[in-house]
């Protein structure tokens, strides 16, 4: 019993010491050592304060546990080569949303790769957040995010975790003027200093609405020149999947562009046609003295045809989105567009406030002339 009682007091006065992960960035590293940071792998001992909690990963570990394993479990870098991505990349039927989980997945790795898949936690994430703010904006990190939020929801259907420690997890706010609608000004002047192809790219775009990919990807068989209409057999999302009328402009382009399999074809390509026209969009950009994306092209189309009178479910159909609210972000109307409808409001308001007072005088006016005809009427008896 005294040697009992002596052990544990030694316990106290020399804790035991907490490894901290390799390859944690430093500040990871401080703001663990600040939280009580817990007992992890590493070489940097570091003494627990007296009465801290132990790592919110080790307390979550049985409670988030499917299986109910006390194991750690594999390691997020494994999970992440061996599970997530070859699963990715048989799974999604585009390859650029599986290069986009690819690109979240290196500073993801980076990061958190030293941890098992049970020691991630929301307090972990939220570090997260902040070191990677000092590599990219909110966007990018937003983007991370989503992608652990999804890879997380894969370990959970292989029973690695039970619920996901990034659906707590705040988003940030992106900034709202990305988008840019193109005036008809700008389109000719960005037209005009595009090259061939990207002036027929964009010329497709503005007409259809389609996005730059699938105007890229676009097969001779699937442009019906009689009928005057596109189909795109294949998307993102079972929306994208879809028929799309064509304008004359796009026809006239379309047109003169079916001579073989794909209506744009590239012989570097290893796919066959064009996959990429951001250079000779930066290029002509430049020379036109603009700046947006490609994509606002698509954009542009959609706030277009709401200005023209096109009602939402039907451009929710054209643009091939899954909701309306989804549609609701490419519409943006232009100043001018905004100028024509407040100068519509005011002749609206002009005419019903002559109306409104019309009918009022002729009233009047029809009452006094009663009056004076009874009393006529009166004193003639």
């Amino acid at each position: 019993m005294y040697l009992a009682g002596v052990a544990s007091s030694l316990t106290i006065i020399f804790p035991r010491p907490v490894r901290i992960p390799e390859g944690l960035p430093a500040c990871a590293a401080n703001a663990s050592k600040q939280a009580g940071g817990g007992q992890e792998r590493g070489r940097l001992p570091m003494a627990t304060p007296r009465g801290s909690y132990p790592s919110p990963g080790r307390m979550e570990s049985k409670r988030r546990t499917a299986s109910g394993s006390k194991k750690p479990g594999p390691l997020f870098s494994w999970f992440v080569e061996q599970e997530f991505s070859p699963w990715s990349a048989k799974t999604h039927r585009s390859p650029n949303t599986h290069k986009r989980y690819a690109v979240s997945a290196k500073s993801l790795v980076g990061f958190c790769g030293n941890f098992p898949v049970l020691d991630l936690t929301p307090g972990l994430v939220e570090r997260y957040k902040l070191w990677r703010l000092g590599q990219c904006g909110p966007t990018g990190v937003n983007r991370d995010l989503a992608a652990l939020r999804f890879m997380l929801n894969f370990a959970i259907r292989l029973g690695y975790i039970k619920d996901n420690p990034v659906t707590g997890v705040k988003m940030l706010a992106e900034p709202q003027d990305r988008m840019h609608v193109l005036s008809h000004t700008e389109e000719r002047a960005y037209l005009q200093a595009a090259s061939r192809t990207l002036r027929d790219v964009g010329i497709v775009i503005l007409g259809t609405g389609m996005r730059p990919a699938e105007v890229l990807s676009l097969k001779c068989e699937d442009v019906h020149l009689t009928e005057r209409y596109a189909l795109v057999p294949k998307g993102k999302t079972r929306a994208a999947r879809r028929t799309l009328p064509l304008t004359e402009n796009a026809l006239r382009v379309l047109s003169r562009r079916i001579r073989g399999e794909w209506c744009f074809p590239s012989r570097r390509s290893e796919t066959g046609h064009v996959v990429n026209v951001r250079k000779l969009h930066q290029q002509a950009c430049r020379n036109a003295g603009l700046k947006f994306r490609l994509y606002d092209l698509r954009h542009t189309y959609g706030s277009r045809a709401v200005m023209a009178g096109v009602d939402l479910p039907t451009l929710k159909e054209l643009m091939g989105h899954e909701s309306i609210s989804t549609t609701m972000q490419y519409v943006h109307p232009t100043p001018e567009h905004k100028l024509r409808a407040v100068l519509r409001l005011e002749t609206y308001n002009a005419a019903e406030r002559k109306l409104a007072v019309r009918p009022r005088a002729a009233g009047v006016y029809n009452a006094r002339t009663a009056i004076g005809s009874r009393k006529k009427a009166r004193s003639q008896y």
